[in-house]
C-alpha cells in the first residue's frame, strides 16, 4: 500500500503536485485548483498541530470508515464534504501558483517527516502516525485525480 511513510511514494505525489498548473479544470467537485492546492496543504496542518479542527460524526463509526478508507483498494468517493474549518472559504488568499504548490510541497515533506502524529482525524478519530501516512497519500492522490493528475 502506498504511504508518504515511503520516500517513493512520497516522490511520485511531489512529481504530481509538480505537474499541476493553474489551468487544470477539476473532474468533480467546485474547487479551482489553486483551492485544491490551499486544502491540502491545511488538511495537512491539522495532523500537525497547526490548526484545530473540530470530530465531524460519521454515517456509520469512524473505525469502519477510517478501515474502508485505508484500506479498501478502491477509489474514495467524489461526494464527502470537508469539514467546515477545511473548506475553501477558511483558506488564505492565494499568493501564486507556482508559490502555493511549492508551500503544499513543503507541507507534505513537513508531515512525512514527522515520526509522531498524536491528533485524532475529524471523521476517522484516533489514527497511528502509519495511519496518518497511509491517509497522506490516499487525500493527496484523490485531489490530484481530481484534477487529472
Amino acid at each position: 500500500m502506498k504511504t508518504l511513510a515511503q520516500p517513493r511514494d512520497l516522490r511520485e505525489l511531489q512529481g504530481r503536485l509538480a505537474e499541476l498548473t493553474p489551468a487544470d479544470a477539476p473532474r468533480w467537485g467546485r474547487m479551482s485548483v489553486g483551492q485544491m492546492v490551499c486544502h491540502l496543504r491545511e488538511a495537512f496542518s491539522a495532523p500537525l498541530g497547526e490548526r484545530s479542527v473540530a470530530p465531524v460524526k460519521p454515517p456509520i463509526p469512524g473505525p469502519f470508515i477510517k478501515w474502508l478508507a485505508l484500506s479498501v483498494p478502491t477509489a474514495w468517493p467524489k461526494i464527502v464534504p470537508a469539514p467546515l474549518e477545511l473548506k475553501i472559504s477558511g483558506c488564505p488568499a492565494p499568493v501564486s501558483h507556482v508559490d502555493d504548490r511549492v508551500g503544499v510541497q513543503a507541507k507534505m515533506l513537513q508531515f512525512a517527516d514527522r515520526r509522531e502524529i498524536a491528533a485524532p482525524h475529524p471523521f476517522f478519530g484516533r489514527m497511528t502516525t502509519e495511519d496518518w501516512m497511509r491517509w497522506g497519500y490516499l487525500h493527496t492522490d484523490h485531489h490530484l485525480r481530481q484534477f487529472g493528475r
